[in-house]
């Protein structure tokens, strides 16, 4: 078992909701892709299951480890045929054209949709001029396919004149509905926390980084996660040796130095070598040496890092730092090993 893991607080995700939900009476639709942002699909979806309305995944593969009788969104609308069989009835896929519809045909079985409208982003979606006709279409020729609900992405919040007009093609495509029972839902993290008070037509609102931790943290939202290690080695160094590959760290006094095992196969400081040009490599390097110098904490100062990180280990100096101490590292759990353990807290510790 490695020394190094990933400590996730789902009581802090229990309160980012309790936020989210006092400022909307919206629905809640958890999304639950990259592995729930990496904190782990099977154990966030069960730990969620009376807290939030819904899910969303991005493939069916991701649906299938949700532990949840709730609803699931899937959001791809790329599928194949004889994946429709693994379809449960609380799966929802979404569809985007009449090629995703057909592959419904030959199917006696009942599937229930959202159709997602295309306003910007251009990877996925039904013209918003065209959602009224695929609507009709869809509802006279395909019995075992029931309409549920309408959506689109918000691709880029920063913009705020672009992103209200995301905001009125969705309202203005989606008015002729109203009278219908359908959920709509365009509002991911960034779109909620920015545009929510321009939104009065729709009842379901997406987050996943704003859940977590990752996006909104100036608005009071927590990081739920935290990567944890211990040092697997310690060992002293007299002055004036070399220390790590290339010789890059010479000591100007006797050190202790610790082993932590992990190193930037788990994404921590990227190698130099992934700058293509010397210009990028040169701000590359800047970046990354602001970055990581505090990327490793011990009680909330940071801790020397020695010499060039390597694939699975990293060298720090020891000074003030006892032998079994915890450590705080700052990797992101989306980027991390999935191998890397997971402890989960339902409450905070004493």
């Amino acid at each position: 078992m490695r020394s190094f893991w990933n400590e996730i607080y789902l009581y802090k995700i229990e309160e980012n909701i309790k936020k989210i939900r006092s400022n909307t009476c919206k629905k809640i639709m958890a999304v639950l892709k990259g592995e729930a942002y990496g904190l782990g699909i099977e154990q966030i979806s069960e730990y969620l299951e009376d807290k939030v309305d819904c899910f969303a995944v991005s493939y069916l593969y991701e649906a299938l480890k949700v532990h949840s009788n709730k609803d699931v969104l899937i959001m791809t609308p790329d599928f194949k045929v004889e994946d429709l069989s693994g379809v449960k009835e609380n799966f929802i896929l979404t569809v985007d054209d009449y090629k995703t519809v057909y592959k419904f045909t030959n199917s006696d079985r009942q599937f229930r949709v959202h159709i997602h409208v295309n306003t910007g982003m251009n990877r996925f979606g039904v013209n918003p001029e065209s959602l009224g006709k695929f609507m009709e279409d869809i509802r006279s020729t395909s019995d075992n396919i029931h309409i549920e609900g309408i959506y689109t992405h918000l691709n880029n919040t920063a913009n705020k004149n672009y992103t209200l007009q995301q905001i009125r093609q969705l309202k203005s495509c989606v008015s002729g509905h109203a009278n219908e029972a359908l959920n709509i839902h365009l509002l991911n993290s960034n779109g909620f926390v920015k545009y929510n008070e321009h939104c009065d037509f729709d009842n379901m609102i997406r987050v996943g980084g704003m859940l977590y931790g990752y996006d909104a943290s100036d608005k009071g939202y927590k990081k739920v996660y935290q990567h944890k290690a211990s040092p697997i080695n310690i060992y002293k160094v007299e002055k004036g040796k070399y220390i790590g590959y290339g010789n890059l760290y010479k000591t100007r006094k006797n050190i202790t130095v610790g082993v932590l095992d992990f190193g930037y196969i788990d994404k921590f400081y990227c190698p130099e070598t992934i700058f293509d040009t010397k210009l990028f490599s040169l701000l590359g390097r800047i970046y990354y040496r602001s970055q990581y110098k505090k990327s490793i904490r011990y009680n909330g100062r940071p801790v020397k890092i020695i010499g060039s990180v390597n694939m699975n280990y990293t060298l720090i100096d020891m000074e003030g730092i006892p032998e079994d101490a915890i450590l705080d590292v700052d990797i992101s759990a989306m980027s991390a090993d999935s191998s890397v353990q997971k402890k989960y807290f339902y409450l905070p510790t004493p």
